[in-house]
């Protein structure tokens, strides 16, 4: 049924392909799925909301995340349905975290030092997965006729991009070329839906104005279509700086982008372009033997393609969902903890996460007793401090019928912490307990990554061989948490360590594919060459039992271009100015000699010395 589906979208898509926006259909009546948990008298201004497949913790409004959440599960279709060729989906999926902001400055909690002109980010690493987005314009209902007309949003705009972007991390195995992934976050980053409809495929605002700069201007630029495709970006130089580098090399990755995806003829070329490229092939080799386009005429095709055929498309799609929310108020007390407990899933370097610790324990009056305070300081105890003292809370949150899931894999990462400093006994019944909660945890969650990675920790910890059980944990973990470089390392290692070297390569390739992470690139490059040359078992399993030193983590930034358009403006201008008034000097010393020529009385002398202007 699914691929069906998808057959018949991706069909739609080539049709109506060379079809401007603007189809319309009498609009539906929307449907609102809300529903309240509990309200509070001293509500936070922090509260949850949770849909099919995404989780929000937000200090905005609840019509503005009732409008995220149902764009966001549009977009979700979407997507898949966009990358049912490549696509690794799961029977079950654990639910994405998101954090939607109302001020920009707050995204600096997430790093210590965040890139400039940042306004979204995703984090991935061994202690889990999760998202930040800022609210910069209200997001409102569209109706099908203004699908196409709509104005520019910026919140939903860069939601978009970083969702899309981490969608291909997240649910795919691509990890280049770079232009790609950039590119297709850029594409989607401009969808709009109403109720049945959507838009696809219009063009950014900084991106168009971009292009459209150095078109009417002739300004020099810094990038070749070979570069990008090669991501090659990092020896360039522009005089508007970095900043303006980063632009073009995202302006041209999604026009590039857009082209691949325009037709059903080009997104099964763009299927066997992604193949060659993970294989190990050139991305400009692989697009020439996927595409019959070599790169240096890339620059006609697609300025060609971007006059007379780019274009958005607005499609009929009865089938898009709706968001079904369930919102939960979170009480004054726990306001700084939402994000104390963020930063902590976001593995933290260790100076943070001891300042993090220090300053829960030491608030006046003590934590509070709701939940998230509770785990959030459990969390904080299991990481940078004695991982006993969380067990007792821990406990009380597991228990019962309505017991934590949350809580039953930070108890049983307590015991596993607590394990690697015994001995004897004392540590077998550690790594016991460990083991039990940790099943709870996959039992409240049967899509838990973080619980199975913890499972795959307990099994190596036991001294014993490795065995099925550690194999499928490291397997069931890299499945469910494709974004996160330890999960994929840890597999690549069991499926070397068991003697699969197909799946070995696979895990491996996929790390040193991602040139975002090179602390995992050159560790990938590095086993790589391990296992050509043959390395003997002990050594992988000693690896396999190393642990990742904190702050290891993958982050995902989103960046508004606004800065640079502006310093490519002003570049641009530069340039043009310096150009004319070469073409002055020309025309004027053109003028002179021929002034010479007709009046020989105006030619300098033998011996004197002319000075041009």
């Amino acid at each position: 049924m699914k691929r069906q589906l998808n057959a018949c979208v991706l069909a739609a898509l080539t049709l109506l392909s060379t079809q401007p926006a603007g189809a319309q259909q009498a609009d539906p009546v929307p449907s609102e799925q809300r529903v309240t948990v509990r309200g509070l008298k001293n509500a936070s201004a922090w509260f949850k909301a949770e849909s099919q497949h995404f989780v929000i913790y937000s200090d905005t409004s609840r019509d503005s995340v009732f409008q995220l959440l149902n764009n966001l599960e549009r977009l979700d279709f979407l997507l898949r349905l966009y990358t049912a060729p490549y696509g690794k989906f799961q029977p079950r999926e654990s639910k994405l975290t998101l954090y939607f902001h109302r001020r920009p400055g707050a995204l600096a909690q997430f790093a210590d030092t965040p890139p400039r002109d940042a306004v979204g980010l995703y984090s991935s690493c061994g202690a889990g997965v999760q998202g930040a987005g800022v609210l910069l314009a209200p997001i409102v209902a569209l109706a099908n006729a203004e699908l196409a007309k709509a104005p520019a949003n910026d919140t939903l705009s860069f939601l978009f991009e970083g969702y899309a972007r981490h969608f291909l991390y997240r649910h795919t195995t691509v990890r280049a070329p770079f232009s790609f992934i950039e590119g297709f976050a850029l594409y989607f980053a401009t969808t709009r839906f109403s109720d049945n409809q959507l838009v696809v495929g219009a063009t950014p605002v900084n991106i168009g104005r971009y292009l459209d700069v150095i078109a009417d201007t002739r300004s020099s630029t810094s990038l070749s279509n070979t570069d990008v495709l090669d991501d090659n970006d990092g020896d360039a130089r522009n005089a508007a700086g970095v900043a303006a580098i980063k632009l073009e090399f995202a302006a041209r990755s999604w026009l590039l982008a857009h082209f691949m995806l325009s037709t059903d003829d080009k997104r099964t070329r763009l299927s066997r372009y992604l193949d060659l490229t993970a294989g190990g092939t050139p991305a400009s080799a692989a697009f020439e033997t996927a595409f019959g386009i070599k790169p240096a005429d890339l620059d006609n095709v697609l300025s060609r393609y971007r006059r007379t055929s780019l274009n958005a498309v607005q499609l009929d799609v009865p089938s898009l969902p709706a968001a079904r929310i369930t919102y939960t108020d979170l009480p004054d007390s726990v306001s700084d903890y939402v994000m104390m407990n963020a930063t902590l899933k976001a593995c933290p370097s260790r100076a943070t996460g001891e300042a993090l610790l220090s300053n829960m324990t030491s608030r006046p009056g003590g934590t509070p007793q709701h939940p998230l305070a509770r785990l959030a300081l459990s969390r904080a105890r299991i990481d940078w401090g004695n991982p006993q003292d969380a067990m007792a809370d821990l406990g009380m949150l597991a228990g019962g019928d309505k017991g934590s899931g949350e809580a039953s894999y930070l108890l049983g990462l307590a015991h596993l912490r607590l394990a690697n400093q015994q001995q004897g006994p004392a540590r077998a019944g550690s790594l016991e307990a460990a083991r039990r909660h940790l099943a709870d945890a996959m039992r409240a969650d049967p899509a838990s990554a973080e619980a199975a990675y913890a499972q795959l920790r307990a099994e190596l910890d036991t001294g014993e061989a490795p065995g099925e059980a550690a194999l499928t944990k490291a397997d069931f973990a890299w499945k469910n948490g494709r974004e996160v470089g330890e999960y994929a390392r840890a597999a690549a290692l069991m499926y070397a360590y068991t003697g699969d070297s197909a799946k070995a390569r696979q895990a491996i390739n996929v790390l040193a594919n991602n040139r975002r992470d090179p602390d995992m690139v050159k560790w990938a490059k590095q086993w790589q060459a391990l296992l050509l040359a043959g390395v003997d078992r002990s050594e992988v399993l000693a690896e396999l039992r190393r642990t990742p030193a904190s702050g290891t983590v993958f982050k995902e930034w989103s960046i508004s271009h606004d800065s640079a358009l502006r310093e490519v403006n002003l570049a641009a201008g530069a340039e043009t100015l310096q150009r004319m008034r070469a073409n002055q000097e020309a025309t004027d010393r053109d003028r002179f000699i021929g002034r010479s020529i007709r009046n020989p009385a105006e030619r300098p002398k033998k011996d004197e010395v002319q000075f041009s202007r």
